[in-house]
């Protein structure tokens, strides 16, 4: 049995709770994974799970889905997962490292980043050894540090300027139609 896991971060606001059932990010991710895998013969012959983390950051994994994902993989019910890019499983080199250098390759899982061209099970020296998986791993948690930089920097501006910042008013005044940055009574 394989998997294939999907993943779009609360900070990319494509999908607020209650607008609907899902991002477009994860339904376009799902698209990419299904078509990878019917064109793939061996693994269009294996059943497929799928898990999702949706408005999740990256930089943990402290996330429903991909907690799910590993206990399928410690029962042994998933032998191969597949994400579209390393970003997606993980922004965290050091963890997302261990998870493809040492404990996936123990539990025999093979891993597949299809945007990124990675297979580990045609990795020659590793997946942390390999000089392009290690590199696209260190950007990918940096741009993740350098976003959060940038997202406070910018609310911690319009809270300087006076502007509202909170998504919601306090009771008895409401965001103005003309700014939603100011409240009015």
């Amino acid at each position: 049995i394989q998997a294939k896991y999907t993943r779009l971060s609360n900070q990319d606001g494509d999908c607020r709770p209650g607008e609907k059932p899902e991002s477009y990010s994860v339904a376009n991710q799902r698209a990419l994974l299904d078509r990878f895998i019917q064109q793939d013969p061996e693994l269009s012959q294996n059943p497929t799970l799928e898990f999702i983390d949706d408005g999740h950051t990256g930089t943990n994994f402290d996330r429903p889905g991909i907690q799910a994902l590993f206990a399928a993989v410690r029962r042994g019910e998933v032998k191969c997962i597949i994400v579209k890019d390393l970003s997606r499983f993980s922004r965290d080199s050091l963890e997302g490292g261990e998870y493809l250098e040492r404990i996936f390759p123990l539990l025999q899982v093979r891993f597949i980043a299809v945007n990124d061209g990675f297979d580990s099970w045609k990795c020659r020296y590793g997946a942390a050894g390999d000089l392009d998986v290690g590199v696209r791993s260190l950007l990918n948690e940096l741009y993740s540090v350098d976003i959060s930089r940038k997202g406070k920097l910018a609310k911690r501006q319009c809270a300087e300027r006076g502007e509202y910042i909170a998504p919601y008013p306090f009771y008895g005044y409401a965001k103005s139609p003309e700014n939603r940055r100011r409240l009015v009574i």
